[in-house]
Formats: structure tokens, C-alpha cells, sequence
């Protein structure tokens, strides 16, 4: 029985060259998920909006546009599970609810 490989050998580019370097392979894969999830058409979002019908009304916008309070933040920190994924600072939950 074959054994199941785990990684690329290469990838061909753009230019129909292999690419077989780690730097090269993900540089191709990153452009091909940046070209994936963006476009070159320059569609007027107006048009688009247009047709969508509105769920949030003005006033629940207004509502949800104001500032956190304090006992708002607290209330919500001590519901997070402590040891759960840390914010882009690092810190997870337990730093906040014990500091």
C-alpha cells in the first residue's frame, strides 16, 4: 500500500512555470485566494443596495451606533470563558477578569 503524501512538491504559476520553493508556492497560493475573493468589475453598490429592503430602522441604528458603556463591557467580559482565544493583543479573557 502507497503511503498518502502531506505536502505540495510544486505549483505551476501564472506563467505556466513550476514553482517548487515554499516562498514561491505560497506567494501563488495567496494570489490565486486574493484574485478568488476579489473583482475587477466596478460595480455601482447603489444599484445593488437598491434592491435589498432595509431590516434595521433608524431607530434600532441609533441604538446600535452608541458608545458601550462600562457595565456593558464588564457584563460581557465576565460571560467569556477565561482561557479562550486571545484578543490581537494576546491577552485572552482571564487577564481582563482578574486585572
Amino acid at each position: 500500500m502507497r503511503r498518502a503524501r502531506n505536502h505540495i512538491d510544486g505549483l505551476m504559476d501564472n506563467a505556466n512555470r513550476m514553482c517548487i520553493e515554499s516562498e514561491e508556492i505560497g506567494n501563488i497560493v495567496c494570489n490565486y485566494f486574493a484574485s478568488l475573493f476579489s473583482t475587477s468589475d466596478n460595480l455601482e453598490m447603489s444599484k445593488v443596495l437598491d434592491c435589498v429592503e432595509p431590516k434595521v430602522i433608524e431607530a434600532m441604528n441609533d441604538t446600535l451606533c452608541q458608545l458601550y458603556t462600562m457595565v456593558e463591557v464588564e457584563a460581557t467580559l465576565k460571560q467569556m470563558h477565561p482561557r479562550k482565544a486571545p484578543g490581537p493583543d494576546g491577552k485572552n479573557p482571564f487577564f481582563y477578569q482578574h486585572h
